[in-house]
């Protein structure tokens, strides 16, 4: 066997390529939001499979955050992809359950199913879906000065579950700061006869009647 001449050796080592250091948390930081970002773009264009991808990328850089999986979670609620949307928001849950934005997701996914009465995935209780949007929808609300859809999505199930002391404060603000809302929501979620019979719906009534549009009804 011919040995290969010691300086012959080190040049060869020399043009050999260094192992890469790993990025720093900042970049890769910086790598995940670029790709979140994309994410968002591309799905404004119309191009669904690559922002998904997107922001799959998007997760794999930054695993500890839950902002990508929420947002994904979020892209498949508006493709009506109940499933995905749930599957992802439970995985942005996961690393936080706190994240309002994969609460808010998880919660009117779970709302709208619980009104359809639709299982998500086989095997699924879809009779505790409405109490598990519930305790969503509540961590999404966080201090109360944020989406009046939120409102709306948890009073709703509120007055479904018979709990009308706990839908008021979320109808008055809805009226309030928003009074297009009251024939279309409030109206929708108690009907006269539920108004007049409790103490709870007449001061619901009440606070309808202030609306000077409802006074012709």
């Amino acid at each position: 066997m011919t040995l290969l001449p010691f300086a012959l050796c080190l040049s060869l080592l020399a043009q050999a390529p260094a192992a890469r250091a790993p990025k720093p948390a900042a970049q890769v930081a910086e790598d995940a939001t670029y790709y979140f970002l994309l994410g968002r773009y591309l799905e404004g264009g119309g191009k669904i499979d690559e922002a998904v991808a997107a922001l799959r990328k998007a997760i794999a850089l930054d695993p500890k955050s839950a902002e990508p999986r929420a947002e994904l979670a979020g892209l498949y609620a508006r493709q009506d992809k109940a499933s995905d949307a749930m599957a992802a928001a439970e995985d942005a849950l996961t690393v936080d359950p706190k994240n309002r934005e994969a609460n808010r997701i998880l919660g009117s996914v779970l709302a709208a199913l619980a009104d359809q009465r639709q299982a998500a995935r086989p095997g699924d209780d879809v009779a505790g879906y409405a109490r598990r949007a519930m305790a969503a929808l509540e961590i999404a609300r966080g201090d109360g000065t944020g989406e009046l859809s939120v409102d709306l999505a948890l009073a709703r199930l509120y007055l479904d579950a018979d709990r009308p002391a706990d839908a008021i404060p979320l109808l008055r603000r809805i009226v309030l700061e928003q009074p297009q809302y009251a024939e279309g929501s409030v109206l929708l979620a108690w009907d006269r006869e539920t108004r007049s019979s409790r103490p709870e719906g007449a001061a619901l009534g009440a606070l309808i009647g202030s609306d000077p549009r409802q006074s012709h009804r």
